[in-house]
C-alpha cells in the first residue's frame, strides 16, 4: 500500500517551541508566499498564522512533549471558494543528545484522498511512520471503558 510521503509532496515547517521558524521547504513558498516573504513569521510562526490553527499546533505540542511521539491531526479550510480537508503531521526533532529542540510540521492537502461532496470517503491512520489510507469499510470503531471493550 503506498503511503501518505509517497503520494503527496507537503508544506514543510521546521520551527521551535517558541515559535521561531528554522526552515520552510518550496513548497511552503508556493502555497503560503505572504507568509514565506514576511520577515516577522520566522520570528514568531503562532503570531501570523491563523489564531484557531495556532492553537491547535500549541496542544499537539504540548501532548509531543508529554509522549516524545508525533501527533496528527486534520484541518478543514476554504482556497479559492473550494472546500479543502489537510492532515497535519508534527514530528519532534532530537538533537545528538537526544533532547527534543525542533518540530517538523507536514501538511499534505488530503481533499481528493479522503473527502467526495464533503463526506469522508478514506481515512488517513498513522502505521508506524508511515501515514495510510483505509476506507470506510476496513476501519473498525471500538470504544474502551475500563478494562474491557466493546466491538
Amino acid at each position: 500500500m503506498e503511503t501518505l510521503q509517497e503520494r503527496y509532496v507537503s508544506v514543510v515547517c521546521i520551527f521551535n517551541e517558541k515559535g521561531k521558524v528554522e526552515y520552510v521547504n518550496d513548497r511552503f513558498i508556493i502555497e503560503s508566499p505572504l507568509l514565506a516573504n514576511d520577515k516577522t513569521f520566522y520570528q514568531d510562526m503562532f503570531a501570523k498564522i491563523n489564531r484557531e490553527f495556532a492553537i491547535s499546533l500549541e496542544k499537539l505540542i504540548k501532548k509531543i512533549n508529554k509522549n516524545k511521539e508525533s501527533c496528527i491531526t486534520y484541518k478543514s479550510y476554504i482556497k479559492d471558494k473550494v472546500n479543502k480537508l489537510a492532515l497535519v503531521h508534527v514530528t519532534p526533532l532530537f538533537d545528538k543528545d537526544q533532547k527534543l529542540s525542533l518540530y517538523s510540521l507536514n501538511i499534505f492537502d488530503i481533499t481528493n484522498e479522503s473527502l467526495d461532496n464533503n463526506k469522508l470517503k478514506k481515512l488517513p491512520i498513522i502505521d508506524g511512520k508511515d501515514i495510510l489510507f483505509l476506507s470506510l469499510d476496513e476501519v473498525y470503531l471500538i470504544r474502551a471503558e475500563n478494562i474491557y471493550s466493546k466491538v
